[in-house]
């Protein structure tokens, strides 16, 4: 009988195979699972059959897309149109200025300028307290005649630079601001929006005229540092001499208003104790 046969070579060789493969497939006390990769090599082109209903639904987003644009310029286009249409309406109002003769307020402290100012029956809001006006200081706004006093005074309180071009219309347009400071010196100013003159030498004529100042004593047209077109010159007023400047600039210089007319101006009347 044969006995089997053992070979010693070969079952080294075995249990080293068998070390091998515990150091390759394990590690530590556990097996190691190796994920399958190959979804990995699967190519990322869209398969040929699903391409139209691709091509569907980027062809409807780009149509939404347009569609959106299209809404979205008509809107701003209308809303242009709209608020361009308000501007002309509100500076289309019959209001008046209602602007008082200057020199009327001649040898006046703040609290007669007041009173006088009062007097008129006209929409003013009076920025002042009563300690800035027992002080010598004033400063008020006429309102236009179509606007109540409360309804000016919150757009006032907004600051006019924070208005939008069709409420800035409706203020400016027939408003003034009359300040005053004895303080120092009798010094009294009238400012306003005019809309009308269309350049600012013929709203420093239409002023002085407006005024009744002698433009026939007054200095020639000129431009002071500031830009402001001007004359003045010199009244008798309530038994004293004052000197008298109105000054007149593009309104888009004061006010940064995008939506008013170019032809706008701001005017500036004022008397100083000579």
């Amino acid at each position: 009988m044969d006995k089997p046969s053992f070979n010693l070579f070969d079952k080294f060789d075995s249990i080293l195979s068998k070390d091998d493969d515990i150091t390759r497939y394990s590690q530590g006390d556990g097996p190691v699972r190796y994920m399958d990769g190959s979804s990995l090599n699967r190519p990322i082109t869209m398969p040929a059959k699903k391409l139209p209903i691709a091509l569907a639904f980027a062809a409807v987003a780009a149509v939404i897309g347009v569609l959106l644009a299209v809404n979205l310029l008509g809107s701003t286009l209308h809303a242009a149109q709209r608020s361009a249409a308000s501007v002309e309406e509100n500076l289309a109002r019959e209001v008046s200025l209602d602007m008082p003769l200057i020199s009327s307020y001649a040898g006046m402290d703040a609290a007669s300028v007041k009173a006088a100012t009062d007097a008129l029956g006209l929409n003013v809001y009076t920025v002042s307290s009563d300690e800035d006006i027992a002080a010598g200081k004033l400063d008020m706004v006429k309102m236009p005649s179509d606007v109540s006093v409360e309804e000016g005074a919150m757009y006032y309180a907004q600051g006019i630079s924070n208005l939008d071009a069709p409420d800035a219309a409706l203020l400016l347009n027939g408003m003034w601001r009359l300040q005053f400071d004895s303080t120092k010196s009798f010094n009294l100013s009238i400012r306003y929006a005019d809309f009308d003159s269309g350049n600012v030498d013929t709203a420093v004529e239409n002023a002085i005229a407006a005024q009744g100042f002698d433009a026939s004593t007054a200095t020639e047209l000129d431009v002071d540092d500031a830009g402001n077109t001007f004359r003045s010159g010199t009244l008798e007023a309530g038994g004293a001499t004052y000197n008298w400047r109105v000054s007149a600039i593009g309104l888009d210089a004061v006010y940064d208003i995008s939506g008013l007319p170019d032809t706008a101006i701001y005017v500036g009347v004022r008397m100083t104790a000579a």
